[in-house]
């Protein structure tokens, strides 16, 4: 099996080669992908194929391997959570346990879980910057929910921010970050200099977090 590295990320990549006309990639899930190979091309051409498509080759590879992940781990705040079976849908903080029971709605329950957790912290940020001089977060309504291609959302008029819940797999000070992007959409409803010069007063790392977080998500 050969390998190949990705923006330092090490893939496992096995070639088969087979009489189809075309080319076909499957992500496995045993952390690899397997390539059934047309008779028209080599192995060289595979791989620079892959180069060539580094991004969505690493993005495919890394949801392969989340999606494997989930049936034995679970990821709260950057810590990994060991998934135990269980009667009961329960979580143990201290031992990083997370007890689950498949023949329950246990969707409807992590859902809600993931909303629980993100909302609890959301309430200590807007205590840390309730007194802040710059945020004004009188009347805001905080909802937190999944979203696909955002990490929160601000609609200035209405005084509303939506965060997404998804964020409980990553380490707080991204919750942070997201939560202040969209406090300053209170204040800026576009991506102006004014909005990144007063982002900059209350997150003053926001260019370092806001590269970092594409790399983990």
């Amino acid at each position: 099996m050969k390998t190949i590295t990705l923006d330092n990320v090490v893939i496992p990549i096995n070639i088969i080669k087979t009489n189809n006309k075309h080319t076909y990639f499957y992500f496995r899930k045993d952390g690899y992908i397997e390539v059934k190979k047309s008779r028209f091309q080599t192995d060289a051409d595979i791989m620079l194929h892959i180069r060539k498509n580094q991004n969505k080759f690493i993005k495919k590879f890394k949801n392969m391997q989340e999606r494997h992940m989930e049936n034995t781990s679970y990821s709260i705040w950057g810590n990994s959570y060991q998934i135990i079976e269980n009667k009961t849908f329960m979580i143990d903080h201290s031992n990083q346990l997370l007890y689950r029971n498949d023949s329950i709605d246990h969707d409807r329950k992590k859902n809600q879980l993931e909303i629980d957790l993100v909302m609890r912290e959301l309430t200590t940020l807007i205590e840390k910057f309730q007194q802040h001089p710059l945020v004004d977060l009188t009347n805001v309504r905080f909802t937190v929910k999944s979203m696909t291609s955002r990490y929160g959302s601000c609609n200035k008029h209405r005084r509303r921010i939506s965060i997404n819940q998804h964020l409980i797999r990553l380490p707080k000070e991204y919750l942070e970050y997201v939560f202040l992007h969209e406090v300053t959409h209170l204040t800026y409803a576009h991506h102006q200099d004014a909005f990144y010069q007063l982002f900059e007063q209350l997150c003053p790392d926001y260019k370092t977090l806001r590269k970092s977080i594409k790399t983990v998500w």
